[in-house]
């Protein structure tokens, strides 16, 4: 095996292609790790690239992605602000109300307090579920030709026996994976309308710095 100590390990060769990450534009746990990573191999350069030019990059993709999902909530009504402040004042509040409720000895579930990063995720995941649940939304109106593909594209199991599921059964399931890949696309579509401005350069050093 190979003997894992620290990120420069995980340039071994033997490594190759058997190293996972999640997405870090809409993974908090995933971005966490890129920006741990690139804090201790920022100045460093692969594939003619230093460390924190990839982190830059990521930062502005991100960003990016952040500023569509909230753009399509604000165009459909589901929230007033989509700005940062915005975002920021529905953080405290959502954490001041919480703090209220268990000093009142209220019952408070889930976390007792959000971080700005998990409050952010929370959020953008109950858009996207709000979205995806209004069939009368754009791309939301499925037709049955859409289903039937989506259900013989693979196998659809269920339970340790991996219980081969029909459509009628499966279909709860089907329609929301097809909505959900829709939503994500629409959400793509915005992020391409989407631009950062500035000099690379500074943006990416600024970006390592401020982590």
């Amino acid at each position: 095996g190979v003997e894992v100590k620290g990120y420069k390990d995980l340039l071994n060769p033997k490594l190759k292609g058997k190293i996972a990450s999640g997405d870090p534009t809409s993974s908090s746990s995933a971005w966490a790790e890129l920006t741990n990573m690139l804090l201790v191999m920022g100045e460093k350069k692969y594939d003619d690239k230093f460390g924190y030019e990839i982190l830059a990059e990521n930062t502005i993709e991100r960003l990016q992605y952040i500023n569509a999902v909230y753009e399509v909530a604000k165009e459909n009504g589901d929230v007033k602000d989509s700005s940062f402040a915005g975002l920021e004042k529905r953080w405290k509040a959502e954490n001041a109300e919480r703090e209220e409720k268990i000093k009142n000895g209220e019952v408070v579930y889930g976390v007792k307090e959000y971080t700005f990063e998990l409050y952010l995720q929370y959020e953008m995941s109950t858009l996207k579920e709000k979205y995806c649940n209004d069939k009368k939304r754009k791309g939301m109106t499925l037709t049955e030709e859409e289903v039937l593909e989506h259900y013989n594209s693979r196998k659809w199991t269920y339970g340790e026996e991996e219980e081969e599921l029909d459509l009628e059964t499966a279909r709860v399931s089907v329609e929301q994976e097809i909505r959900e890949k829709k939503y994500d696309e629409i959400i793509e579509k915005k992020m391409k309308n989407s631009q950062v401005v500035g000099e690379m350069g500074k943006i990416s050093r600024f970006t390592l710095k401020n982590i």
